[in-house]
């Protein structure tokens, strides 16, 4: 494999008056944006969703000249020389990108075997392979679900996967897109200490992430995009400006604690209208005992979160909840009535962490349409207002913003009139203004019925006042197993 040898006195990224338009699309998606990373420099972007964030990092890894074939303008240097001039195989050498989705880009059966292909692809030597992949899975932690199907991973399980293959190649520029959105608090902190230590090598870290917790002193640079333009670069301190955070809704920074902290409920409990697992028993296919005996009961009211390191078992128990699983034993009740698989689906509303999954209509309206029930075009526009998704309307679904989708998704599951909400990260590519909407509508749901919320956001918790559960001492209390990885 040939080493990429970085020039430490050239820029990694020049961008001159860059502009970006899709095709078909009447206004450019980014426009005269301007700046500069240096070898060994960290920059976050931020900034409202769907300001232009996807499509600079389109721009960077390559998609904008060779998939997606829009206008550009402007000049992009990387690594010195013009990045249009490139051929995708040329960029992929110089710029490494872990998505926000990291599913769509597996190959292998499991991580090991995804990891070694993608190096094996590059030209590195077997015994290279196998000593890197040693330091790699002891770095990351990823040697108890090294040998699983990727299909069977938790998200986090699988983005750590993304970024052992990624960080082991040694770009010139790194992209991480949302990369803390499915890590549990540790494996966030893990990823900080790695990334200061790739910082000092002279790599170029590009971050996007509205989550800020996680950053510290060690990012150097901050940049808001909205609307395609660039209304912020310098500094990273200057992002914790009081003006410049509300007016493009940036999230508060580093506070210290990364862990969330148990909320006992305030309100009396209502024992009608709960939810309750009873001795649940559950393991996978040819996979090991998960749940044994596990008991769980969720009151309506109440915002119950479920926390826990990443592969803990909090999206099956979502799934064994809302029947689209069921448990090898025990039992599910409603309202004291225990369901089967089909009537606990029919009861349930669910917004899953991958939002692509839930939208498969060819409109934004049609969308509402189908998930309300008798809505009059002006009440469907209405709705994707209060949603901030009122110009979008005709847009296909799967052309919006990671944000986007994921409103949109979280506003059909909340239109069903169901027993029981469940949501799985539905804050993970929001920006500040748009997770208070959604921390709104969740508090507002939780009062008719219970809400199970699976999330590492620590802003969401503190703005639903969420009851928060470690699904490891759950385990432990109800003579469960330790947790699955």
């Amino acid at each position: 494999m040939k080493e990429l040898q970085l020039d430490l006195t050239v820029p990694t990224i020049q961008a001159d008056s860059l502009s970006f338009r899709y095709p078909m699309a009447t206004v450019p998606a980014l426009k005269d944006v301007s700046f500069s990373l240096l070898p060994g420099e960290v920059m976050l972007v931020a900034g409202p969703s769907g300001g232009g964030k996807s499509t600079l990092i389109r721009l960077l890894n390559g998609l904008a000249y060779h998939h997606y074939h829009g206008q550009v303008l402007g000049s992009l240097m990387v690594l010195g020389k013009e990045h249009s001039s490139k051929t995708l195989s040329e960029i992929s050498w110089q710029v490494a990108s872990v998505f926000q989705n990291p599913e769509s880009q597996f190959f292998g059966l499991n991580p090991r075997d995804e990891i070694l292909l993608a190096w094996e692809c590059r030209g590195l030597a077997k015994d290279k392979a196998l000593a890197l992949l040693e330091k790699w899975q002891e770095t990351l932690k990823l040697s108890e679900f090294l040998l699983r199907p990727i299909a069977s991973l938790s998200s986090g399980q699988k983005q750590k996967t993304i970024l052992a293959e990624s960080l082991a190649l040694s770009p010139g520029l790194l992209i991480l897109d949302e990369p803390s959105a499915n890590l549990d608090p540790e494996s966030t902190k893990d990823l900080a200490s790695e990334l200061k230590s790739l910082k000092e090598t002279g790599i170029s870290i590009l971050i996007v992430d509205h989550h800020r917790r996680w950053l510290g002193d060690w990012v150097d640079k901050g940049l808001v995009l909205d609307k395609g333009r660039l209304m912020y670069f310098g500094p990273y301190a200057g992002l914790d400006d009081p003006v410049l955070r509300e007016k493009y809704g940036l999230r508060p920074g580093h506070r210290g604690s990364n862990k969330p902290h148990s909320q006992a409920s305030k309100k009396e409990r209502k024992e009608e209208n709960t939810v309750e697992a009873q001795k649940i028993s559950f393991s996978y296919p040819k996979g090991s005992l998960l749940f044994k005996d596990l008991n769980l009961t969720l009151y309506p009211g109440e915002v119950t979160a479920l926390t826990g390191q990443n592969g803990s078992g909090k999206t099956t128990l979502l799934k064994l909840l809302s029947g689209l699983i069921d448990p090898d034993s025990g039992s599910i009740l409603f309202s004291g009535k225990a369901l089967k698989k089909g009537q606990r689906l029919k009861n349930t509303s669910v917004a899953m962490q991958n939002a692509d999954r839930q939208l498969v209509m060819s409109t934004v309206a049609q969308e509402i349409k189908a998930a309300y029930e008798k809505l009059c075009p002006k009440e469907i526009q209405r709705e994707l207002e209060r949603w901030n998704l009122g110009d979008l309307t005709q847009r296909h679904p799967q052309s919006l913003s990671g944000g986007e989708r994921q409103r949109l998704a979280l506003a059909a599951a909340l239109s069903k009139k169901s027993q029981l909400l469940l949501l799985d990260e539905p804050t993970s590519g929001l920006d500040a203004t748009n997770l208070a909407l959604v921390a709104k509508a969740i508090k507002g749901a939780s009062l008719t019925r219970p809400v199970y919320l699976i999330t590492h956001d620590l802003d969401l918790l503190e703005m639903t006042g969420a009851s928060i559960v470690a699904l490891d001492e759950l385990k432990a209390q109800n003579n469960t197993l330790a947790p699955q990885s």
